[in-house]
């Protein structure tokens, strides 16, 4: 990290001695470029204040030159906008008004523009689309997931990760706008390419499939659909219990929680042997550790127990 930031603090000083010559009466387009060059490393190094006003000239700039029939590129007028909602969002900013901005322009945005190639686009439409959903407004990531699906063009293990993460941001932005049916459709789609990468073992974050499978499962509780919610459930039951066994990392708590979840929904189609079974399972891993098997015929009375407590407020 310190060679990093040594690195970027050079590149800083080269570009506020291109920045000085520049406006000294330099080409206006090359101005624009040193400016947004200069902000993002600005940004990267965490001069936040510096950075938005370098960002800001070269807002002002692209405008003037746009206005004189200059056109600037997409990629330039993109990352101008982007960097300083990303940078405002830092901050606990609302960032919509740059990130429509942006947007404007991202239908010319492909992988020849400035400062982008096609990763980097589909990187930077997840993260906007992240940070529009988390500063609720999940209306206006639309446009950034759509780019972000259209611009990802194979089905290689990358981009199946990614088409998944769009997804799930999909199904999230139509959970907030209350449109609960279409937001369970993305989960499925989701999941199916989830499922499929992990199927040939190459799923980045095997949490993410699990939490799609969770948020999945409430929205179809929501709907009624209890059967569906089960299912769901006892399949992020399963993923999970299968990295225990496979000593990969999870996370025991979660693991419980996910058993007395399933415990919940299984009550609630009449399922009540199966919902025990999960409550037991549940005692036996603990948030501390595993419960020998000398004591389940003491948890047995326990989780029927804690079985209709939780049904009572559920």
């Amino acid at each position: 990290m310190e060679r990093t930031d040594s690195h970027l603090e050079d590149t800083l000083q080269d570009l506020n001695d291109r920045v000085n010559s520049l406006e000294d009466g330099g080409d206006r387009g090359d101005l624009l470029e040193a400016y947004v060059n200069r902000g993002n490393v600005l940004a990267m190094l965490e001069y936040r204040t510096s950075a938005l006003d370098d960002l800001e000239s070269a807002a002002d700039l692209a405008a003037d030159l746009e206005s004189d029939g200059v056109r600037v590129d997409a990629g330039t007028f993109v990352k101008i906008h982007v960097t300083m909602g990303s940078l405002i969002f830092d901050q606990d900013g609302d960032p919509v008004e740059e990130y429509d901005i942006a947007a404007e322009r991202l239908g010319d945005l492909g992988p020849d523009s400035r400062h982008y190639d096609l990763r980097s686009i589909v990187r930077m439409c997840i993260s906007v689309s992240e940070n529009l959903i988390d500063s609720e407004h999940p209306e206006d990531s639309e446009p950034f997931i759509r780019k972000g699906l259209d611009i990802l063009g194979g089905f290689d293990p990358w981009s199946d990760n990614r088409r998944m993460e769009l997804r799930s941001l999909a199904a999230e932005a139509l959970d907030g706008l209350g449109n609960v049916e279409a937001s369970v459709e993305q989960y499925s789609i989701a999941i199916a390419i989830g499922s499929d990468l992990m199927s040939r073992g190459v799923l980045e974050e095997p949490d993410a499939l699990i939490m799609d499978l969770v948020m999945k499962a409430g929205s179809e509780t929501d709907l009624g659909r209890h059967e569906d919610s089960v299912a769901d459930l006892t399949a992020a039951v399963g993923i999970m219990e299968s990295m225990m066994e496979n000593h990969m990392a999870y996370d025991r708590e979660a693991l419980v929680t996910l058993h007395h979840d399933l415990a919940s929904a299984l009550m609630k189609v009449g399922r009540t042997e199966e919902a025990e079974k999960h409550l037991i399972r549940a005692m036996e891993i603990g948030v501390a550790g595993y419960v020998s098997s000398d004591d389940l015929d003491i948890d047995v009375r326990r989780g029927r127990t804690a079985m209709h407590q939780r049904s009572s407020i559920t």
